[in-house]
């Protein structure tokens, strides 16, 4: 064997053996709202729910990290809220809320966890993302009995779907599903198989307790996500759960339609995900100003708090973090002017998912800044100021914050030219 190489009896057991499956937690089912609670359901009492639990998802924030999924005692309080309802259409019972509530409503969960945050931005989301790719007939009988849904939606690799009377049987393995720890249907690509035909893109949507989960996911930021792989395996799926076509990343509903359900796709999921890392800034401010106000200069007394540079990194990270709060919120109400009937074309797509690329740059960078100050100590992993650092820093590279991508796009719609071919 030559100088430097390794063969495979010299890695680590976890890197050469199968991944072991995992347990979900799936909802029992009985913990639904009734049709009074949600009726005097508004903003206000739903922000002051989620703010009432932050010292207990804060709390256990750190168990999540080293556990790798939510903590199921947090997630079933989530639930009592009622913020999964908040994307659910009013005719299947839900609040059928604007986009911007998601920022004073599940942001603020991210300030004591970013990973519990982004599992409940994602799911609730992917209520729409049902809405928008599966039959109504479909959409009725899932919201009968769930009245909303905890589902991840995942599509790299898509799997397949073999056609067999009265559905399909589907097959395969997908990576990165987040909310998975917690759900009760999976939403997955497929590729539907015919005879003689091109492969044809599809969504599928099966229930949790038929699919495998696999532990692979292990990362230094996001730990606490628990998106993990998920495997199917000849699965039949009937007719009406499989949606032929799959999901336009652009489409909106038919005129008429609710506005929420008129919002492209896409430009929605690069919104809600951003969230979480709005949530970890804010909290990285907050963490700089109480730890330089109770930190001494070395061998001097002096406190962190009354140097000029630690003033200014605060004052720049909290103008960074507010103009990031300001600037989702414009993108959500430009959102929401689509889904009123506005203009939805690439020059506007683009430039919405330029404003929130460049939120999460705010974010990102002004957490990297306050980093500079928090001392050594902030690096020890009970202290929550590295965890926001490696969460914003795995966040800002998630596809949909590309900002090379979405900023070349924004600029060619502004000189007129067409996109590259990725979906805007």
């Amino acid at each position: 064997m030559a100088y430097g190489q390794v063969s495979a009896a010299d890695l680590p057991s976890r890197v050469t053996s199968a991944p072991r499956t995992l347990d979900i937690d799936i909802p029992r089912g009985d913990d639904w709202l009734s049709a009074e609670e949600l009726a005097s359901l508004t903003l206000s009492i739903l922000r002051e729910r989620v703010r009432a639990l932050l010292p207990l998802i804060a709390e256990r924030a750190r168990s999540v990290e080293l556990n790798r999924r939510p903590d199921p005692e947090v997630w079933a309080a989530l639930r009592k809220t009622g913020i999964f309802y908040m994307f659910v259409q009013k005719k299947f019972g839900g609040l059928e809320m604007d986009p911007e509530a998601l920022i004073d409503v599940v942001a603020p969960i991210a300030e004591a966890c970013a990973s519990t945050c982004w599992c409940a931005t994602f799911v609730i989301e992917h209520n729409l993302g049902f809405a928008h790719g599966f039959p109504l007939e479909t959409q009725k009988k899932v919201f009968k009995t769930s009245p909303y849904m905890i589902a991840p939606g995942v599509q790299t690799p898509p799997g397949k779907a073999v056609p067999v009377e009265g559905g399909y049987r589907v097959s395969g393995h997908w990576k990165y599903g987040s909310g998975v720890m917690n759900c009760d249907w999976v939403l997955a690509t497929v590729l539907i198989e015919r005879p003689g035909n091109p492969p044809e893109s599809a969504e599928a949507l099966v229930r949790s307790q038929d699919v495998t989960v696999l532990d692979t996911w292990r990362m230094d930021g996001m730990a606490g996500t628990g998106s993990n792989d998920i495997v199917i395996k000849d699965l039949f799926v009937p007719d009406g759960f499989v949606s032929v076509g799959g999901l336009n990343p652009n489409a909106i509903a038919p005129a008429g339609s609710p506005p929420l359900l008129r919002i492209p796709f896409l430009s929605l999921l690069s919104f809600t995900t951003m969230l979480p890392a709005l949530g970890a800034a804010r909290a990285a401010v907050d963490f700089a100003k109480v730890r330089s106000a109770s930190r001494a200069v070395p061998g001097a007394n002096v406190r962190h708090a009354d140097k000029e540079t630690t003033q200014a990194r605060i004052g720049k990270a909290d103008a960074m973090v507010c103009s990031a709060d300001v600037m989702l919120r414009d993108a959500a109400r430009r959102l929401l002017e689509i889904g009123r009937g506005g203009r939805n074309d690439f020059d506007v797509r683009s430039r919405i998912r330029a404003q929130i690329v460049l939120a999460l740059d705010l974010c990102r960078d002004a957490v990297r800044s306050l980093m500079r100050i928090a001392g050594a100590s902030a690096h020890q992993l009970d202290c929550p100021m590295q965890r926001y650092v490696r969460d914003v820093e795995v966040i800002s590279n998630h596809a949909l914050y590309d900002g090379d991508n979405a900023y070349e796009q924004s600029g060619r719609a502004l000189l007129g030219l067409p996109p590259t071919g990725i979906p805007f």
